[in-house]
């Protein structure tokens, strides 16, 4: 009974030790991890300053580009800028993300009408003394106003650079 007592105490201690052991290892991974993220987090902050802001430019297109344009543009983008592809850039990824937000905004007419409509009273405010914020009304009733698509709007900003 005794050895049998010892036995099983001894594996009480093995399994203590393998959970502790399984615990550090757990401890570790996810310390690793968070570093990893940490490190692609502060790659992708340092990489912002580097995108481009305006979505045309992202994809490298004008402003009265046509659907076949923007797709024939996101796809030599994703070409160039896939992470797989740049595997020493640690802004390939933010890059690659970017071009991505842009096509998928510029493809859907509606979605394009309110952002070419929020470039334009955010381009007009600026003009006009700066860092005034930009009320969604104003987006709303400009998107209204040229309701074709955001065509309108796109010329307008060509032709008066506003």
């Amino acid at each position: 009974q005794q050895q049998q007592q010892q036995q099983q105490q001894q594996q009480n201690k093995q399994q203590e030790q393998e959970k502790q052991q399984q615990q550090e290892q757990e401890k570790q991974s996810q310390k690793e991890k968070a570093e990893r993220q940490q490190q692609h987090q502060s790659a992708a902050a340092s990489g912002d300053a580097q995108l481009p802001t305006c979505h045309y430019e992202a994809l490298g297109i004008t402003f009265s580009a046509k659907e076949s344009e923007i797709k024939k543009a996101y796809h030599l983008k994703c070409r160039q800028l896939h992470p797989d592809k740049n595997p020493d850039d640690p802004h390939a990824t933010a890059r690659f993300q970017r071009v991505l937000e842009a096509y998928q905004v510029l493809t859907e007419p509606e979605k394009r009408s309110g952002y070419d409509a929020q470039t334009f009273v955010e381009k007009a405010f600026a003009k006009l003394g700066g860092n005034m914020p930009v009320d969604a009304r104003v987006v709303s009733f400009v998107q209204r106003c040229y309701q074709t698509s955001g065509v309108v709007v796109q010329e307008e900003m060509m032709d008066k650079s506003v």
